[in-house]
């Protein structure tokens, strides 16, 4: 997908009217997985061997805010990364918030939001907190929001993945600030975002699908129905479990997640996959053993498994590529034909979504 924006500011006219109107392409100041520079001298650094010019200015920036990105669903604007233009601006909440209380998200495409009464103030867009620069702003960002809205957290809520930098920073602070720290499930608090954003107050059925969350079970969950509301949640069913071989590379990898899906489906061929004999060969022995392959029940990685399965992409370059590549191939198609399923229940675990095999 091409993202589309219009001159908004004095300094794009003049750029735009030197350039005689014609359409320009952008991108943000920053290498792959870093975030943007925003200081003159930080950009002159890094960006030296990729911009042949800099244009300066010499009003400094104080907070890095990436663009915003909105998208039209069924003619309804959709924020898919809600940030400069945007936050901070309060969201209405539909219950109140009965403790001043400081969430700080999770590890990538990293936001925290302040809660007091019936407001959420949510911060702009951070990025992967895995990177220095970024939690170094996720951290001065979360003090510079609570005193320009002088708000004190009297509680703090993280993710409930061990190793995540902002589960890190709310074990700290919690310690250090003798505040009380809660930890909420990743799929649960989708969901809870999104009762809050639609003003919602009953108990509803979540149908959260998204690339990877911890999972109570210790499983990288994914593709969940949850039931529940914003006190808590059962998880009455989910996509079937499937090996993740190699992990985080089966991300990057998608022909990997295609094989583990093919072995679920009694499916052993995998000739259509652009691998060598012996990669498929490696594979399957780290399925069988379950050796770093953890189980899970991503959607993403289902939606990765068909790009790759069609012949569509056996390895990507950027996050969601194969997935966004695969939705742009179903919408340009006329045939809405659905594949069987089926639902396995034993009575002491949530109900599994599966494939029929072929």
């Amino acid at each position: 997908f091409l993202g589309v924006m219009l001159p908004y500011t004095p300094l794009h006219h003049l750029l735009m009217r030197r350039l005689s109107n014609r359409p320009v392409v952008m991108t943000s100041g920053n290498a792959t997985d870093e975030p943007i520079a925003y200081q003159n001298d930080d950009a002159r650094s890094r960006l030296s061997g990729i911009a042949d010019i800099f244009l300066t200015h010499n009003r400094p920036i104080r907070v890095r805010a990436d663009d915003s990105i909105v998208r039209v669903n069924d003619g309804n604007q959709q924020i898919v990364r809600r940030s400069r233009g945007f936050a901070p601006e309060p969201i209405q909440l539909p219950i109140a918030c009965d403790t001043p209380t400081l969430a700080v998200g999770g590890q990538f495409k990293s936001v925290f939001a302040h809660g007091r009464d019936r407001h959420a103030i949510l911060s702009h867009h951070l990025g992967d907190l895995g990177h220095y620069d970024a939690y170094q702003a996720f951290e001065r960002d979360v003090r510079l929001y609570e005193q320009l809205f002088e708000v004190t957290p009297q509680r703090i809520v993280h993710d409930l993945h061990p190793d995540y930098g902002s589960t890190g920073y709310a074990t700290r602070r919690a310690s250090d600030e003798c505040i009380e720290r809660l930890g909420v499930q990743h799929h649960h608090a989708h969901m809870a975002s999104c009762m809050a954003e639609h003003g919602l107050t009953e108990p509803v059925i979540g149908v959260v699908w998204d690339g990877a969350g911890y999972g109570l079970d210790g499983a990288i969950w994914g593709g969940e129905l949850l039931l529940g509301d914003y006190t808590g949640f059962v998880r009455a069913a989910h996509f079937r479990y499937v090996r993740l071989p190699g992990g985080d590379r089966a991300v990057r990898e998608p022909w990997r997640i295609a094989i583990a899906h093919l072995r679920d489906a009694d499916c052993p061929n995998s000739d259509r996959l652009a691998i060598s004999p012996s990669q498929s060969r490696l594979v399957e022995r780290m399925i069988a053993r379950g050796f770093n392959a953890p189980f899970t029940s991503s959607a993403g990685r289902l939606f990765d498994a068909v790009a790759a399965l069609i012949g569509l992409r056996d390895e990507v370059t950027y996050e969601g590529q194969a997935a966004m590549q695969l939705e742009w191939l179903a919408t340009q198609s006329d045939d809405c034909k659905t594949y069987p399923i089926v639902f396995t229940e034993d009575g002491s675990r949530p109900v599994g979504i599966g494939r029929l095999p072929p």
